[in-house]
């Protein structure tokens, strides 16, 4: 399977046509999904970390703060898994900035804490 392949497929589910007039975001977030076990599989981490950014957006708009918070941890735990990222300590302070409040309102302050712990070792 083809991740790109699914990337496309999400960001077609989300555009609009004169044809087409609403978003279908629960396929978005399956494709998107499918897109980022796919790069995981083939550890390219990087695209995993830039198609997990867009299944957040996805859930921001759905107001789905337990899969927010899901997705950054999946974010976090690819920039782990990839220790050849060259990702600056800024984005990294950026990226735990964003997720911060989703954490904190669903009452997982704990995991954040010890998913940035387990990355800063």
């Amino acid at each position: 399977m083809d991740p790109k392949i699914s990337l496309k497929k999400a960001d077609n589910a989300l555009k609009t046509t004169i044809f087409k007039w609403s978003k279908n975001y629960d396929k978005a977030l399956h494709y998107y999904q499918e897109a980022v076990d796919v790069f995981k599989f083939q550890k390219d981490y990087l695209m995993a970390i830039e198609s997990n950014k867009k299944l957040v957006k996805v859930y921001i708009k759905l107001n789905d703060n337990f899969g927010i918070c899901k997705t950054y941890i999946s974010i976090l735990n690819c920039i782990f898994l990839n220790e050849g990222t060259n990702v600056s300590k800024e984005s990294l302070i950026l990226l735990i900035d964003e997720s911060i409040n989703y954490f904190f309102i669903e009452k997982s302050m704990n995991t954040l804490f010890s998913t940035i712990n387990q990355i800063c070792k």
